[in-house]
């Protein structure tokens, strides 16, 4: 029998959890601000400079409103010690988005490639202009192959939904993907790299420890209201 869907419940992370969530955000935190935006520093000081831009690819629209859609990987990566509810599963989860973070990092040193879409004036932004440049500023310039934002989003989706057999993460994570193509963020190239980067990570994952299962909660979760 089939075993049904179920959709994701958050509960209460133990204080032991919740304090080892908070040590791997520091952890993830500083790996990604050394190497990604190491990356970027060293990329912009090579003389050679790729464009991953497919024919037709300039006539994607501007659609502004989603980058709240872009930005909300942000809340995804909040509500981790929410779903994930065992130290093994989280431990294994903070090692795919550090794998994800040191390959994307070598790709962009050695492949240099900037998104090739113009930079959109206030005027096509209008109120979402705050937002979308902060997330632009984050972003960088040269480190647009693979997509890590579509890596984290994609892996994330992929390993939140595991626990409940659901798929409103991965739909979450696909959206997300999405929304770095109508933001231009991302080239189309870009997404599709970042999606065999997540599927890299999460192979490389089951090898390094094969007998660690995602969900192994305990019984009775303190659920929130």
């Amino acid at each position: 029998m089939t075993q049904a869907r179920s959709i994701p419940r958050l509960a209460w992370p133990e204080p032991s959890l919740a304090k080892r969530a908070g040590l791997w955000a520091l952890v993830i935190g500083a790996e990604w601000l050394l190497l990604f935006q190491g990356a970027d520093w060293l990329a912009s000081r090579r003389s050679l400079q790729l464009s991953v831009q497919w024919p037709g690819e300039e006539r994607i629209p501007l659609v502004p409103s989603l980058t709240l859609a872009y930005s909300s990987l942000y809340l995804m990566f909040a509500l981790t010690p929410f779903l994930l509810r065992t130290r093994a599963a989280l431990d294994r989860f903070a090692f795919v988005l550090a794998f994800e973070t040191a390959v994307a990092a070598v790709c962009f040193v050695l492949l240099p490639v900037s998104v090739s879409f113009p930079t959109p004036g206030s005027a096509e932004l209008g109120i979402w202009e705050g937002p979308f440049r902060l997330a632009d500023a984050i972003n960088g310039t040269h480190n647009g192959f693979p997509s890590l934002h579509v890596a984290f989003a994609l892996s994330s989706g992929a390993v939140l939904d595991r626990p409940h057999g659901s798929r409103v993460f991965t739909l979450w994570a696909l959206l997300i993907s999405i929304s770095t193509v109508l933001t231009h963020q991302h080239n189309v190239a870009d997404v599709l790299g970042g999606g065999l980067l997540a599927l890299l990570a999460l192979r490389v994952s089951e090898r390094a420890s094969p007998s660690t299962a995602w969900v192994d909660a305990p019984a009775d979760p303190q659920r929130l209201p």
